[in-house]
């Protein structure tokens, strides 16, 4: 049983001692970082709730004054100077004996602390995040990964402490992830149809899907299956497969023609059907998945009014940039119109699905 005590000042700073011991099952106190999780996780570590190392970087947290009263074990990083009394308490630098460390400011950016070398770690994702873990500076601001690792963090602990969130599985939430996926895309068809999006409104219905994200990747941290660092890992690698321009030294425009191709190659060696882009699948809903076979906007427009209208609707309720396109406005420039068409009978297509479904009552009025 042993204490990691990291120091806050440069989390990112870890023990030599420590490393063979972050091999295994590790929990840890909310406030450590989330990247600090991740650097951990590449060396082979696994989050779980309880495990016998605890990583930190607050000596006063309750679970780390209990444990070293039991008299576990101390690792601490060697920026700290931490003296050990007989009663267990942790002394801070400024009343131990030992003089103390000028404090060093950090550099607001991210990835602060992470060094090339060797790639410790033998599971798949380890050695495939580590492969690519960008180095002392990324395009990302502090301030953004900070954010980032707030909502991480608030996630775990509403599972920690909610009952609600307790009783949750990735199916049960399901109804919430329709909904908030067709919630944007009302958003973003409203924009469209305006010319202009309501941007605090679309930045709202993004952090309802981040929610999402955060929760099913929390639920499968709590199996001991995979965390949230697994999942943005599992991005990067595919984006590595099927888009590796991302990753050469130096940047360079890429054709489209280009783009498609190593798509289309990186699917193939995925063992998935070589097609430029994934598109979407038609949804389980009988009377409305016909529609996806319409040959153009305006006779997808015919088919969804009819389906309304079969379904009880009025016209009155059924939209009117669906009834009467709009074609020929200045701003406009060729395909705007037949876009702008099938935006809207997509989303009225959604709103049918959620009637026809039972939930999302009064989306249609």
């Amino acid at each position: 049983m042993s204490v990691v005590l990291l120091d806050p000042r440069f989390p990112a700073m870890l023990p030599v001692d420590a490393v063979p011991l972050l091999g295994g099952d590790v929990s840890y106190t909310e406030e450590v970082p989330v990247r600090i999780r991740w650097v951990i996780a590449d060396l082979g570590g696994h989050t779980v709730e309880e495990a016998e190392v605890l990583v930190t970087t607050d000596p006063e947290n309750e679970q780390v004054v209990a444990r070293l009263n039991r008299r576990e074990e101390l690792v601490r990083s060697p920026s700290l100077l931490v003296a050990m009394e007989p009663d267990r308490e942790l002394e801070s630098a400024a009343t131990a004996a030992a003089p103390q460390v000028p404090e060093t400011p950090e550099i607001d950016v991210s990835g602060g602390g992470y060094v090339d070398g060797e790639i410790i770690g033998t599971d798949e994702h380890t050695v495939a995040v580590a492969g690519m873990r960008r180095t002392t500076r990324t395009e990302v601001p502090g301030s953004v990964i900070d954010e980032l690792e707030d909502a991480v963090a608030l996630m775990a602990r509403a599972l920690r402490q909610g009952e609600w969130e307790q009783e949750q599985t990735h199916a049960s939430l399901l109804t919430y992830l329709r909904e908030e996926t067709e919630e944007l895309a009302e958003v973003i068809a409203a924009g469209d149809a305006a010319g202009s999006y309501d941007e605090q409104e679309l930045c709202k219905e993004l952090s309802d899907l981040l929610l999402q994200v955060l929760f099913h990747a929390e639920i499968a941290n709590r199996r001991g299956f995979f965390d949230i660092g697994h999942v943005a890992g599992a991005f990067v690698a595919k984006m590595r497969n099927r888009a590796p321009y991302l990753f050469e030294e130096a940047e360079r425009p890429v054709s489209r023609e280009e783009q498609d191709r190593l798509w289309a190659e990186g699917r193939v060696r995925e063992g998935k059907e070589p097609y430029k882009r994934e598109e979407p699948e038609a949804e389980e809903f009988p009377a409305v998945t016909g529609l996806q076979a319409a040959a153009s906007p305006l006779a997808a427009a015919e088919e969804v009014i009819a389906v309304a209208r079969a379904d009880g609707l009025p016209d009155t309720e059924i939209p009117t940039d669906i009834r009467y396109p709009m074609v020929g406005l200045e701003s406009d420039k060729p395909g705007d119109a037949e876009n702008r068409l099938m935006t809207a009978v997509s989303t009225f297509r959604r709103q049918l699905e959620q009637r026809q479904a039972g939930w999302g009552e009064g989306a249609l009025g």
